[in-house]
């Protein structure tokens, strides 16, 4: 009797398990996508680039549906130090305002050992793996060709390529397997909407970011508590979170609620079925880096808890340029662009949009960078106001229609019937 109740309980365990969303990777965690299955995942005009930093270099690899390139990188003291200087630069708004071409010159000299012209020709859209230092600068802010002056009309690689990031060439094997999301619905959580809590400030552009014309459910101040959230967050497709964040160890990272921080641990423990996660906070996509595994970001905690893209950042982003960014990047999405296509749409909206050049620099723009599987999203239909108040006519109409023949029905009188109207 004891080993028929243990084994029931096992069976249990076991079908909890094979419910949460990364048990298939758990327990093929020592498999290895082979090369034949990475190129047939991949779409035929794009391209997965993967650096390792073998300490005195960088190895680049691009892996395309037909062809394979693979090109050293020296770590000398030239492109150390781009990739320190960008590191260091893009977070600081007013260093970029002071030196934009020096900013271009290293830019574009990183460009040029990083991503070879033999590669960029050969595709329009690129996945980056990247390793080491690398995985702090985001590629798109490297140039196409040199360029001195203004910033809004620089040859950003963002004007050539989709790009977006993965921990691993076996995430985009598994990508074959990603279904299409449809009919998505959307939840919006934005904690200091109207005033700061707990001594984070206020974030007041944040109702900007809901998406028009799309269906989404917001919760606002109050009701925006880490509770809510983790009750909530399992049945929406699209999780968008306005709010403040933290990077940095384990015990201190996390994401703001009203109430409370949600903790590393907790967002880990997860169980996301998300399209996509978009973390419209500060330092999302930068964490403690580790070898074999990369950067621990908060980003990382969510993918880990089931979803299967994110929208992160590298460092603490203006409120306002934050809110553009986002309302023209649903607005592509909603119009059936995939991800990354409606990312960098959003983007090149806003380097051409009128204003001052100082706020074109990448610190307003490039904070924000794809990671995980691409596609589509296909959100729920909205009602038109026109419709909806037809159908709450209609309905009042049949109650009346109801009223009148419910009262015929106890009348001999049909003539009282025709006349008399309900009261109300």
């Amino acid at each position: 009797t004891t080993l028929f109740y243990l084994e029931r309980r096992y069976a249990d365990i076991l079908r909890q398990l094979r419910a949460y969303p990364r048990f298939r990777e758990y327990t093929q965690a020592d498999r290895r996508a082979t090369l034949g299955e990475v190129q047939q995942a991949l779409p035929d005009t794009t391209a997965l680039l993967l650096y390792f930093d073998a300490a005195d270099r960088y190895v680049g690899l691009a892996v395309l549906k037909q062809r394979l390139w693979a090109w050293d990188v020296l770590r000398d003291l030239t492109t150390d130090s781009a990739v320190a200087y960008l590191c260091n630069t893009l977070p600081d708004k007013r260093r970029l305002e002071a030196e934009p071409n020096h900013f271009f010159a290293q830019a574009y000299v990183l460009r040029q050992r990083l991503l070879p012209d033999t590669v960029l020709n050969s595709c329009r859209s690129l996945v980056i793996v990247p390793d080491g230092l690398l995985a702090y600068v985001p590629f798109e802010v490297l140039l196409l060709r040199p360029h001195t002056g203004a910033y809004a009309t620089a040859p950003y690689l963002l004007r050539a390529q989709a790009v977006r990031y993965t921990w691993s060439a076996s995430f985009v094997a598994d990508e074959r397997t990603t279904p299409t999301t449809r009919a998505a619905r959307l939840l919006q959580i934005a904690p200091f909407a109207a005033s700061g809590q707990r001594g984070l400030s206020a974030l007041p552009f944040s109702r900007e970011e809901h998406p028009a014309g799309i269906v989404a459910n917001v919760l606002l101040d109050k009701a925006a508590t880490a509770a809510a959230f983790q009750n909530a967050g399992a049945h929406y497709d699209v999780l968008h979170l306005s709010t403040h964040a933290h990077a940095g160890p384990q015990e201190t990272a996390g994401v703001e609620f009203y109430d409370r921080t949600l903790a590393l641990p907790e967002i880990y423990a997860q169980r996301l079925k998300t399209s996509l996660v978009a973390l419209s906070a500060c330092q999302t996509n930068t964490g403690a880096f580790t070898q074999g595994e990369g950067v621990l970001s908060l980003a990382r905690a969510f993918a880990y808890a089931g979803a299967r893209s994110l929208i992160a950042s590298y460092w603490s982003v203006n409120d306002r340029s934050t809110a553009q960014l986002f309302t023209h990047f649903y607005q592509y999405l909603r119009q059936g662009w995939s991800k990354s296509e409606a990312l960098r749409r959003a983007r090149l909206d806003f380097l051409s949009a009128p204003g001052p050049d100082a706020r074109k620099s990448p610190y307003h723009w490039a904070a924000f960078t794809l990671t995980g599987a691409d596609g589509t999203v296909a959100f729920a239909p909205q009602i038109p106001s026109v419709w909806l108040w037809m159908g709450v006519t209609t309905a009042l109409g049949l109650v009346v229609f109801w009223i009148i023949a419910r009262r015929c029905r106890r009348s001999n009188n049909k003539q009282t019937c025709m006349l008399q109207a309900p009261d109300f």
